[in-house]
Protein backbone atom coordinates (compact mmCIF):
# COMPACT_ATOMS: atom_id res chain seq x y z
CA UNK A 1 0.00 0.00 0.00
CA UNK A 2 1.65 3.24 -1.21
CA UNK A 3 1.12 6.55 0.58
CA UNK A 4 0.96 9.69 -1.62
CA UNK A 5 4.03 11.85 -1.14
CA UNK A 6 1.90 14.96 -0.43
CA UNK A 7 0.87 13.32 2.88
CA UNK A 8 4.44 13.16 4.18
CA UNK A 9 4.55 16.76 5.38
CA UNK A 10 1.20 16.64 7.25
CA UNK A 11 2.22 13.32 8.80
CA UNK A 12 5.54 14.75 9.98
CA UNK A 13 3.76 17.83 11.34
CA UNK A 14 1.22 15.68 13.19
CA UNK A 15 4.00 13.61 14.66
CA UNK A 16 5.96 16.67 15.79
CA UNK A 17 2.91 18.26 17.43
CA UNK A 18 1.97 15.00 19.15
CA UNK A 19 5.47 14.53 20.50
CA UNK A 20 5.51 18.11 21.80
CA UNK A 21 2.13 17.71 23.54
CA UNK A 22 3.04 14.37 25.10
CA UNK A 23 6.41 15.65 26.32
CA UNK A 24 4.68 18.70 27.78
CA UNK A 25 2.28 16.43 29.68
CA UNK A 26 5.08 14.22 30.96
CA UNK A 27 7.17 17.16 32.16
CA UNK A 28 4.45 19.02 34.02
CA UNK A 29 5.67 19.86 37.50
CA UNK A 30 2.57 20.07 39.63
CA UNK A 31 1.68 19.82 43.28
CA UNK A 32 -1.04 17.26 44.01
CA UNK A 33 -2.45 15.48 47.05
CA UNK A 34 -4.92 12.61 46.83
CA UNK A 35 -6.51 10.01 49.05
CA UNK A 36 -7.87 6.50 48.69
CA UNK A 37 -10.19 4.42 50.85
CA UNK A 38 -8.50 1.02 50.88
CA UNK A 39 -11.02 -0.80 53.06
CA UNK A 40 -14.25 -0.11 54.90
CA UNK A 41 -15.38 -3.37 56.46
CA UNK A 42 -18.01 -4.01 59.11
CA UNK A 43 -16.59 -5.72 62.18
CA UNK A 44 -19.61 -8.02 62.26
CA UNK A 45 -21.41 -9.14 59.10
CA UNK A 46 -24.10 -11.10 60.92
CA UNK A 47 -27.69 -10.40 59.83
CA UNK A 48 -31.15 -11.26 61.07
CA UNK A 49 -31.89 -12.55 64.57
CA UNK A 50 -28.24 -13.41 65.27
CA UNK A 51 -27.21 -9.77 64.83
CA UNK A 52 -29.20 -8.76 67.94
CA UNK A 53 -27.44 -11.45 69.94
CA UNK A 54 -23.89 -10.43 69.01
CA UNK A 55 -22.35 -7.56 70.95
CA UNK A 56 -19.11 -5.66 70.32
CA UNK A 57 -17.51 -3.64 73.10
CA UNK A 58 -14.97 -0.85 72.85
CA UNK A 59 -13.35 0.30 76.10
CA UNK A 60 -16.00 -1.70 77.91
CA UNK A 61 -18.94 -0.01 76.18
CA UNK A 62 -21.24 -1.66 73.62
CA UNK A 63 -20.69 -0.48 70.05
CA UNK A 64 -23.20 -1.09 67.28
CA UNK A 65 -22.57 -0.84 63.55
CA UNK A 66 -18.80 -0.45 63.85
CA UNK A 67 -16.59 -0.40 60.74
CA UNK A 68 -12.85 -0.64 60.29
CA UNK A 69 -11.88 2.00 57.71
CA UNK A 70 -8.39 2.29 56.18
CA UNK A 71 -7.51 5.50 54.32
CA UNK A 72 -4.23 6.42 52.63
CA UNK A 73 -3.15 9.99 51.81
CA UNK A 74 -0.46 10.31 49.11
CA UNK A 75 1.55 13.06 47.46
CA UNK A 76 0.75 12.11 43.84
CA UNK A 77 2.34 15.23 42.38
CA UNK A 78 5.93 16.01 41.37
CA UNK A 79 6.65 18.71 43.96
CA UNK A 80 7.12 18.34 47.72
CA UNK A 81 4.43 19.55 50.11
CA UNK A 82 6.20 21.37 52.92
CA UNK A 83 4.78 21.98 56.41
CA UNK A 84 4.51 25.68 55.56
CA UNK A 85 2.26 24.87 52.57
CA UNK A 86 -0.61 23.79 54.82
CA UNK A 87 -2.98 26.75 55.10
CA UNK A 88 -5.25 24.52 57.17
CA UNK A 89 -4.54 21.15 58.72
CA UNK A 90 -5.59 18.05 56.83
CA UNK A 91 -8.69 16.36 58.20
CA UNK A 92 -10.15 12.95 57.35
CA UNK A 93 -13.91 13.28 57.68
CA UNK A 94 -16.54 10.57 57.83
CA UNK A 95 -20.28 11.01 57.25
CA UNK A 96 -22.31 13.26 59.59
CA UNK A 97 -23.70 11.30 62.50
CA UNK A 98 -20.72 8.95 62.67
CA UNK A 99 -18.09 8.82 65.39
CA UNK A 100 -14.41 7.94 65.06
CA UNK A 101 -13.74 5.86 68.16
CA UNK A 102 -10.01 5.36 67.60
CA UNK A 103 -7.37 5.81 64.93
CA UNK A 104 -3.82 4.59 64.32
CA UNK A 105 -1.13 5.13 61.72
CA UNK A 106 -0.55 1.64 60.30
CA UNK A 107 2.01 2.49 57.63
CA UNK A 108 3.97 5.31 56.02
CA UNK A 109 6.19 5.75 52.99
CA UNK A 110 8.98 6.22 53.93
CA UNK A 111 8.72 4.17 57.10
CA UNK A 112 10.19 6.92 59.29
CA UNK A 113 7.83 9.67 58.13
CA UNK A 114 7.05 10.62 61.74
CA UNK A 115 10.74 11.50 62.26
CA UNK A 116 10.04 14.72 60.34
CA UNK A 117 7.81 15.95 63.17
CA UNK A 118 9.09 17.76 66.27
CA UNK A 119 9.12 15.55 69.34
CA UNK A 120 6.55 16.50 71.96
CA UNK A 121 6.15 14.85 75.36
CA UNK A 122 8.69 12.22 74.40
CA UNK A 123 6.83 11.02 71.28
CA UNK A 124 5.91 11.95 67.71
CA UNK A 125 2.43 11.45 66.31
CA UNK A 126 1.10 12.15 62.83
CA UNK A 127 -2.41 12.25 64.34
CA UNK A 128 -3.11 15.44 66.23
CA UNK A 129 -6.61 14.75 67.57
CA UNK A 130 -10.05 13.28 66.89
CA UNK A 131 -13.16 15.47 66.84
CA UNK A 132 -16.18 13.14 66.64
CA UNK A 133 -16.40 12.52 62.85
CA UNK A 134 -13.13 14.30 61.99
CA UNK A 135 -9.52 13.16 62.32
CA UNK A 136 -6.94 15.98 62.32
CA UNK A 137 -3.43 15.24 60.97
CA UNK A 138 -0.20 17.02 61.82
CA UNK A 139 1.38 19.07 58.99
CA UNK A 140 4.34 17.04 57.72
CA UNK A 141 6.71 17.18 54.76
CA UNK A 142 5.47 14.90 51.96
CA UNK A 143 7.86 14.38 49.08
CA UNK A 144 6.77 12.80 45.80
CA UNK A 145 5.02 9.43 46.40
CA UNK A 146 5.25 9.81 50.18
CA UNK A 147 2.12 8.59 51.93
CA UNK A 148 0.55 7.72 55.25
CA UNK A 149 -2.18 5.18 55.95
CA UNK A 150 -4.65 5.53 58.78
CA UNK A 151 -6.84 2.84 60.30
CA UNK A 152 -10.01 4.11 61.98
CA UNK A 153 -12.73 2.41 64.00
CA UNK A 154 -15.91 4.25 63.01
CA UNK A 155 -19.34 3.99 64.60
CA UNK A 156 -22.45 4.55 62.41
CA UNK A 157 -20.35 4.61 59.25
CA UNK A 158 -22.43 5.24 56.10
CA UNK A 159 -19.80 4.78 53.40
CA UNK A 160 -18.56 8.36 53.08
CA UNK A 161 -14.96 9.51 53.61
CA UNK A 162 -13.46 12.81 52.48
CA UNK A 163 -10.16 14.56 53.11
CA UNK A 164 -10.39 18.31 53.64
CA UNK A 165 -7.76 20.99 54.05
CA UNK A 166 -6.08 23.80 52.17
CA UNK A 167 -2.60 23.25 50.75
CA UNK A 168 -0.80 25.99 48.86
CA UNK A 169 -0.57 25.10 45.18
CA UNK A 170 -3.12 22.26 45.40
CA UNK A 171 -6.47 23.09 43.78
CA UNK A 172 -8.34 20.30 45.55
CA UNK A 173 -7.58 17.11 47.45
CA UNK A 174 -9.11 14.47 45.21
CA UNK A 175 -9.95 10.83 45.59
CA UNK A 176 -7.38 8.80 43.67
CA UNK A 177 -9.95 6.86 41.62
CA UNK A 178 -10.95 10.11 39.84
CA UNK A 179 -7.79 9.99 37.69
CA UNK A 180 -7.66 6.61 36.00
CA UNK A 181 -9.23 7.12 32.54
CA UNK A 182 -6.72 9.23 30.58
CA UNK A 183 -3.59 7.09 31.20
CA UNK A 184 -5.40 3.93 30.10
CA UNK A 185 -6.81 5.58 26.98
CA UNK A 186 -3.40 6.90 25.93
CA UNK A 187 -1.76 3.51 26.52
CA UNK A 188 -4.35 1.65 24.44
CA UNK A 189 -4.32 4.26 21.66
CA UNK A 190 -0.53 4.08 21.49
CA UNK A 191 -0.53 0.29 21.29
CA UNK A 192 -3.17 0.27 18.54
CA UNK A 193 -1.28 2.93 16.56
CA UNK A 194 1.97 0.98 16.74
CA UNK A 195 0.22 -2.23 15.67
CA UNK A 196 -1.44 -0.47 12.74
CA UNK A 197 1.89 0.95 11.56
CA UNK A 198 3.50 -2.50 11.59
CA UNK A 199 0.48 -4.12 9.94
CA UNK A 200 0.22 -1.80 6.96
CA UNK A 201 3.93 -1.40 6.27
CA UNK A 202 4.67 -3.81 3.40
CA UNK A 203 7.48 -6.32 3.93
CA UNK A 204 8.97 -5.52 0.52
CA UNK A 205 9.56 -1.94 1.58
CA UNK A 206 11.48 -3.11 4.63
CA UNK A 207 13.54 -5.66 2.74
CA UNK A 208 14.54 -3.22 -0.02
CA UNK A 209 14.68 -0.17 2.29
CA UNK A 210 12.23 1.85 0.23
CA UNK A 211 12.30 5.03 2.32
CA UNK A 212 9.34 6.67 0.56
CA UNK A 213 7.16 3.75 1.61
CA UNK A 214 8.67 3.31 5.08
CA UNK A 215 8.77 6.91 6.40
CA UNK A 216 4.98 7.43 6.88
CA UNK A 217 4.65 4.17 8.82
CA UNK A 218 7.76 4.93 10.83
CA UNK A 219 6.27 8.27 11.86
CA UNK A 220 3.01 6.53 12.74
CA UNK A 221 4.89 3.92 14.80
CA UNK A 222 6.84 6.60 16.67
CA UNK A 223 3.60 8.50 17.34
CA UNK A 224 2.11 5.34 18.86
CA UNK A 225 5.24 4.83 20.95
CA UNK A 226 5.04 8.37 22.35
CA UNK A 227 1.36 7.91 23.21
CA UNK A 228 2.17 4.59 24.89
CA UNK A 229 4.90 6.22 26.99
CA UNK A 230 2.61 9.11 27.92
CA UNK A 231 -0.08 6.72 29.14
CA UNK A 232 2.45 4.64 31.04
CA UNK A 233 4.04 7.51 32.95
CA UNK A 234 0.98 9.64 33.65
CA UNK A 235 -0.12 9.43 37.30
CA UNK A 236 -2.59 6.66 38.03
CA UNK A 237 -4.47 5.56 41.09
CA UNK A 238 -1.70 4.85 43.59
CA UNK A 239 -0.84 1.17 43.91
CA UNK A 240 -0.32 1.00 47.65
CA UNK A 241 1.59 -1.66 49.53
CA UNK A 242 -1.25 -1.83 52.04
CA UNK A 243 -3.84 -2.88 49.46
CA UNK A 244 -3.81 -6.44 50.77
CA UNK A 245 -4.82 -5.53 54.31
CA UNK A 246 -8.02 -7.13 55.40
CA UNK A 247 -8.28 -9.47 52.42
Amino acid sequence: MDIPTFLYAPAATLFGVSVSVCLWILNQRRKELSYQVLHADALVNVKGEAKRRVEIRFDGKPVEDAHLVVVTVTNTGHLPINPGDYQGKLAICTNPGSSILMADIIGTVPGDLDERLPQENGQRSLIEKIQKDKLILQPVLLNEENSLSIQMLVKNYAGKVTVSGHVQGVRAIRQASDRTILPGMLTQLGAVTMAAAMLFCGPDALVHLQLEAIVPYLLLFLLGYVLLCAGTYLPRKPAHWLSGIGQ
